[in-house]
């Protein structure tokens, strides 16, 4: 009996040493791989370190690869188009196309605000949104209990030369789809600014803006005149008060000559990036004032440009009737003439000058 209690405890002794070397051989095998981990983690911060020091490269002095195979340098130099609504900036995009290696894209509802707005929160708050050493990221990712009461509530791997780097890069993919390699593109907006002109020009260090101005008076007609316009107008009866139209066209004037304001800030902003134009002088001298564009923007027109041109600016009416409006007849406009707000708009115009 005594032997058979001698073998099973030496059986079971030998059973509790096989177990200690597996479960030995296994933690052996985990540390390994938590050490493998480790290192994967280090080198995983390395390449978001030298990908975040290349953006902020990129940011500053080149740009970085797009899609769609172009890399041309033409894609450095956009051409903003800043005008109003109802100023003339169609017509000048469409002067602009007729060029071939210049493709002016339509407006786009001022999205590129909100970038605008993003990059300014970003750089307001740069004192602690800015780039810190790899020691820190490995720290805060590693979790080890040595930094557990020493935590910053700011540490993020988000910089405004990371951001500034993603929209240069977003913008130069989106507009510049299905373009030829060596064409530049840019848009016509009119929802935009000095704010948007810096954050613009800060992304594009040689983009050209073209400002695009009308006689404040006449686009006011024109916004007025217009069939959404007098939709919206007629209704509300001002066509049979004098009292009612003097502050439509004075809310109209007054959102214009604001707007314009902010827009003759940009070229002193900017002189060697910036030129302005006039609706009048380019709709009256289109050949004219497309060679100064043009020389401004550093390109040449061939006879085929040209040609084009004259072709789009035989097609500019001028002063048309705005009272031909199909779905208006002249019976519904009662004091809503073209003569009537215009000498409206004169004397508001000469009161907001003495202000």
């Amino acid at each position: 009996m005594a032997r058979v209690m001698v073998a099973f405890i030496k059986s079971k002794i030998r059973d509790f040493l096989r177990w200690q070397v597996t479960e030995g051989a296994k933690s052996v095998e985990l540390l390994g791989e938590l050490q493998e981990l480790r290192k994967l983690q280090r080198e995983t911060l390395t390449e978001l370190s030298s990908l975040r020091a290349r953006l902020a490269r990129d940011a500053q002095t080149g740009l970085r690869n797009a899609p769609f195979g172009n890399t041309h340098r033409s894609l450095e130099k956009p051409i903003f188009v800043f005008a109003q609504h109802r100023g003339g900036g169609t017509l000048l995009t469409r002067l602009l196309n007729c060029h071939p290696d210049i493709v002016i894209w339509g407006e786009h509802a001022g999205f590129i605000s909100k970038l605008a707005e993003a990059d300014a929160v970003m750089q307001q708050y740069g004192q602690v949104m800015h780039p810190r050493p790899d020691e820190l990221f490995e720290r805060y990712l590693a979790r080890g209990t040595d930094n557990l009461a020493d935590y910053d509530p700011w540490m993020s791997p988000v910089v405004r030369t990371d951001f500034q780097a993603w929209c240069r890069e977003f913008l130069c993919v989106m507009f510049s789809q299905r373009l030829a390699s060596d064409q530049r593109w840019g848009f016509k907006e009119i929802r935009y600014n000095l704010q948007i002109a810096i954050f613009l020009q800060s992304l594009f260090p040689d983009a050209r803006f073209v400002l695009l101005a009308r006689d404040p008076i006449e686009l006011c007609l024109s916004q007025l005149f217009v069939s959404w316009s007098l939709d919206s107008l007629l209704p509300t009866g001002v066509q049979h008060d004098a009292g009612k139209l003097r502050a439509s066209v004075e809310n109209c004037l007054q959102t214009i000559v604001a707007s314009q304001a902010n827009l003759a800030s940009i070229q002193p902003a900017m002189p060697r990036e910036a030129i302005s134009m006039s609706y009048e002088e380019l709709s009256a001298n289109a050949t004219g004032e497309m060679g100064r564009l043009f020389e401004f923007l550093d390109v040449e027109g061939t006879s085929d440009t040209w040609d084009r041109i004259s072709i789009v600016a035989g097609t500019v009416a001028g002063a048309t009737d705005k009272i031909g409006i199909p779905s208006h007849s002249r019976s519904d406009l009662g004091l809503l003439t073209p003569d009537f707000v215009r000498g409206i708009a004169r004397d508001l115009l000469a009161g907001l000058a003495r202000l």
